[in-house]
């Protein structure tokens, strides 16, 4: 055999044990448990939850539910025992508390259990045909038949349907383990009173432990006359019978026309995305700065005659937006790409025009006007520590806007008509909604969902309790920044750095001329001290202690550790010669008693 086929056959080995580890890794939602299911009022059956950590089964009752009326699933010959109350066949559960840890005896085992009550959010249950959840975590694209149940939170079945899919989406969200789906329906079906759509998304907000940022977002742009955003609502979502947690539950963005007056036989929807997503894309347009692409979205089949009217149609807003004026009013509709900047722009989305950035042609005549939205994908707002963020850490930053991001938004800015839209939609539009959730808008939130989210924290183990208050003073601070440049016209200049190897990210802050980064410790932290930072196109060293003038760009070298430990001798020259002081007269003794000891054993080897 030879040296190549004896390496293939090893890789293939490999390939096979790694793919057997990930598919014994990869849990099904509905596992048989050591105790018994619940069934509610409603035949509803639910599966109690074991959670490693407490040791203790949890049973999450849904909103609309109680305990009163409910019983376990139980054969006949079998009996559950609670704090001493025997529970045989159909006997509904009495006497019993939310919240409180009690012992089950089932099956000759003792087992702690714990009823979980959520409040103020509807249900959903998606029932697979084939009773597993297995194969669609496994795959992002595998769909499974399902039925679909929503119950209002008081109780009322608002949907049942049998003709749906289920299915994973999201990109770096599908590799969390709180995972988001698809919901795919044969025709649009409206949920919960929102308009009708054929497919609905459930956001798992995984990266967002206060799980209303998305929900904020929404709100805004709908208060602000956004009217093609996603509906949405709260949901309590139970797979195959098991709690999977708090969830949104929202039209999918890219079937925006079936609840607008667009019509989608005469329409293009394009989206921004990353390059790395190439592979789920229908059209591409062009890759922008080897880093970000324009895709059509919709219609997904493309003719020859349909690929050149998109080609002409990004051409178009180029030349618009590089002529300015009046060649900008008559190709993109000012209104809607005014907001959808202000959205990304106040909210610090990190996705800014670079991913899940939507935009579209009303028409398929070449004449029409381009119209910015719907927007999508907003967990990583508002200074979000659970994710990577790079300077949208930093309330105090023009931050969509810049000019290393597509989708024309810095060149847009620069155009003083589309500027001065943006100030008055700001101060118009943006400000009142803004200053109502930073008067108690963001605490209702939490409060609506406080049950449901304790719920979601225990099932998923994290703690959120933090959460709104950080997003309240992040939201607090990034408003007062925005009228402080916009409105107030204070002068600022820019200090910031690209991360190397990472086209997208560009760290940044904004400072008043002539403060220095060191006296401005948000700022300050950017820069981190393990590396030696430079002027970019010199040689010259910076020395943060100085006074900024004018906008600037650094470089970074990683320094050693040596090189540190040096850095911080030669910085503290004064601390160290005390203790070294310090240490040289605590040694003093000791280095007598060990001169007297040698003395002694040199005398007793004469």
């Amino acid at each position: 055999m030879s040296r190549r086929s004896i390496l293939m056959a090893g890789l293939t080995i490999i390939m096979i044990v790694f793919a057997f580890i990930i598919m014994v890794s990869i849990k099904d939602v509905n596992t048989t448990t050591q105790l018994t299911a619940l069934v509610l009022s409603d035949e509803q059956k639910i599966y109690p939850w074991y959670n490693e950590k407490e040791e203790c089964f949890y049973y999450f009752i849904p909103s609309y539910a109680d305990l009163s009326g409910s019983f376990f699933a139980l054969d006949k010959n079998k009996e559950a025992i609670i704090d001493g109350e025997v529970y045989s066949v159909n006997k509904e559960i009495d006497n019993l508390v939310y919240n409180t840890e009690y012992l089950m005896d089932y099956n000759n085992k003792q087992s702690k259990i714990i009823f979980a009550k959520s409040e103020n959010v509807s249900t959903m249950y998606v029932t697979t045909a084939t009773g597993s959840m297995k194969a669609v975590l496994q795959s992002k694209n595998h769909k499974e038949l399902t039925k679909i149940t929503v119950v209002d939170k008081n109780g009322k079945i608002d949907t049942a349907k049998t003709d749906s899919y289920i299915k994973g989406r999201g990109n770096t969200t599908w590799t969390y383990e709180k995972k988001p789906f698809s919901v795919i329906f044969s025709m649009p079906e409206s949920i919960l009173g929102m308009k009708q759509s054929s497919k609905w998304v459930l956001l798992a907000n995984a990266r967002d432990y206060s799980g209303i940022r998305n929900a904020i977002v929404f709100d805004t742009a709908k208060k602000v006359g956004m009217d093609d955003t996603s509906e949405y609502a709260f949901v309590d979502l139970y797979l195959n019978g098991e709690y999977y947690g708090l969830y949104t539950l929202c039209q999918a963005a890219d079937t925006f026309y079936e609840r607008s007056e667009v019509d989608q036989d005469d329409s293009y929807l394009f989206s921004a995305d990353f390059k790395t997503r190439l592979s789920n894309t229908n059209y591409v347009i062009r890759v922008e700065n080897d880093r970000s692409i324009i895709d059509v979205r919709s219609p997904e089949q493309l003719g020859y005659e349909e690929k050149k009217e998109t080609q002409q149609i990004i051409s178009r807003i180029e030349d618009a937006i590089a002529e300015g004026g009046s060649a900008l009013k008559s190709v993109i509709d000012i209104d809607s790409w005014t907001k959808k900047y202000l959205i990304d722009e106040i909210f610090e989305n990190c996705d800014a025009s670079l991913s899940s950035s939507y935009f579209y042609s009303c028409t398929k005549a070449g004449s029409t006007k381009v119209y910015g939205g719907p927007i999508w994908d907003y967990d990583r707002i508002l200074g979000n520590t659970h994710c990577y963020l790079g300077d949208a850490a930093n309330p105090e930053c023009i931050f969509a806007g810049h000019d290393y991001r597509i989708l024309w938004y810095s060149k847009l800015n620069s155009d003083p008509y589309f500027h001065s839209m943006v100030i008055t939609s700001f101060e118009n539009d943006f400000i009142p909604v803004l200053q109502a959730l930073l008067d108690g808008g963001i605490s209702n939130y939490s409060k609506d969902i406080f049950s449901a989210k304790k719920n979601d924290d225990i099932r998923w183990n994290i703690d959120s309790s933090e959460e709104y208050e950080e997003l309240a003073g992040f939201l607090s601070r990034r408003l007062s920044f925005l009228k402080r440049i916009w409105l107030d016209n204070e002068d600022f200049v820019e200090i910031g750095y690209y991360i190397p190897d990472d086209a997208h990210s560009y760290i940044r802050a904004s400072l008043p001329r002539g403060a220095s980064v060191s006296s401005n410790p948000d700022c300050f932290a950017l820069f981190d001290q393990k590396y030696k930072w430079y002027i970019e196109d010199t040689n010259e060293e910076y020395n943060f202690d100085s006074a900024v003038y004018d906008n600037v760009t650094l470089t970074r070298v990683e320094v050693s550790l040596v090189d540190r430990i040096l850095s911080f001798a030669k910085k503290n020259r004064d601390l160290i010669s005390i203790l070294v002081s310090i240490v040289g007269l605590f040694s003093v003794p000791f280095a007598l008693r060990f001169s007297l000891l040698f003395s002694k054993g040199v005398a007793k080897q004469k």
